[in-house]
C-alpha cells in the first residue's frame, strides 16, 4: 500500500502570491480527485508534490520518505502528466517513448520494448507509433502523455487537467486507461471537471484559493446536502432577488428553463421543489461557503 502525506504545505511565490495555504492531505492507493476552479492552486500543489518546486513551509512524504529532502526517491517512482507538455518535432511516438524510457532508467532493451509496445497498445496508439507526435490530435497527444507517465511502472501517477478539450470519445478512452492502472498505485486526478471525479474517484478533495475546503468520499459529501437542496424556476431579472434573499449555489438550464438551486434547511419559497443533490451541487455549495 502506497501512502502520500502532505503536511501543512504553504507556497508563496516571489511576487507575493500565496498559491497554497496550509494544505493537509493523506492519500493512498486508488484514484484521488483534486477538484477546484482555475486558479485554485491545483497546479501549484501538483508541481510541489512532483518536486518541481519546494514548498515555502511544510513537508511532502511518500511511503514515509520526505521527498523535499530526498527528491530522487520520488522521481524514481512517479509518473507525471502536466497540463501542458511539449514534444520534439519530427520524432515518432515509438522513438520518443523509447527516449523517455531511457531517461527513466529503463536500459534493458528487451524490457524497454515490452513496456513501450504495451503502453502504445493500452493507449490505442500502436498503429500510430511511427507518426510524429507533434502531428497528433489533441486527444492523441493526451494519450501519449499518459503513456509516457506510465513508463517504469510508477507507484504515484499525477495528471493535471487531462481531459480538458477532449471530445467525449477521447475523454472516455482516457479515463478508462486511468481507471485500469489505479488499482495498485496512487493516481491523482487534478481537474475542474466535476464529472471526471464523480465517475472515477473513490476519494477527493476540493481546493479553493490555496486551501482544502472539503475532503472525503464523493457520495458521503453529496449526502451532506440531503434534504437541503431546492430548485426554483426563475429568469435573469428574478434571479437577483433570489440571490439577495437566499443562498443560491448555482443555476442550470433544463429544456430552456433557467432553474436556480438554493441551499436551505427549510423550503425557501412556495414554488421551491426539493432536489436530489449530486457532486456538482456539492462542489458549487462548497465554493460558495468558502467565499463567505
Amino acid at each position: 500500500m502506497n501512502t502520500l502525506k502532505i503536511n501543512n504545505v504553504h507556497k508563496e511565490y516571489k511576487d507575493g502570491t500565496k498559491a497554497l495555504q496550509g494544505v493537509d492531505l493523506s492519500i493512498s492507493d486508488g484514484m484521488f480527485g483534486l477538484l477546484g476552479p482555475n486558479g485554485a492552486g491545483k497546479s501549484s500543489l501538483m508541481r510541489t508534490i512532483a518536486g518541481l518546486q519546494l514548498p515555502s513551509t511544510g513537508t511532502v512524504e511518500f511511503n514515509g520518505v520526505d521527498v523535499c529532502i530526498d527528491p530522487v526517491y520520488l522521481r524514481k517512482r512517479i509518473g507525471y502528466l502536466p497540463q501542458e507538455f511539449g514534444v520534439y518535432p519530427r520524432i515518432s511516438a515509438l522513438d520518443l517513448l523509447n527516449h523517455i524510457a531511457i531517461l527513466k532508467g529503463i536500459i534493458n532493451m528487451t524490457d524497454r520494448k515490452r513496456q513501450v509496445d504495451a503502453l502504445l497498445d493500452k493507449t490505442n496508439l500502436y498503429e500510430h507509433r511511427k507518426k510524429y507526435v507533434s502531428n497528433f490530435s489533441g486527444g492523441m497527444k493526451r494519450r501519449f502523455g499518459i503513456a509516457q507517465a506510465l513508463l517504469g511502472d510508477p507507484q504515484l501517477i499525477m495528471v493535471d487537467e487531462p481531459t480538458a478539450g477532449l471530445d467525449p470519445e477521447e475523454r472516455n478512452r482516457f479515463l478508462d486507461v486511468l481507471s485500469e492502472v489505479s488499482t495498485s498505485v496512487i493516481v491523482i486526478l487534478s481537474t475542474h471537471i466535476v464529472d471526471d471525479v464523480r465517475v472515477l474517484c473513490s476519494d477527493m478533495a476540493i481546493l479553493n484559493r490555496g486551501r482544502i475546503v472539503a475532503q472525503g468520499r464523493p457520495q458521503g459529501l453529496i449526502d451532506g446536502l440531503s434534504g437541503k437542496l431546492w430548485s426554483v424556476p426563475t429568469n435573469k431579472e428574478a434571479l437577483n432577488d433570489l440571490k439577495s434573499n437566499h443562498q443560491v449555489i448555482n443555476t442550470r438550464r433544463v429544456s430552456g428553463q433557467l432553474n436556480a438551486f438554493l441551499y436551505s434547511t427549510d423550503q425557501p419559497t412556495l414554488e421551491a421543489q426539493s432536489e436530489t443533490s449530486d457532486l456538482e451541487h456539492f462542489y458549487f455549495y462548497t465554493l460558495t461557503q468558502s467565499q463567505l
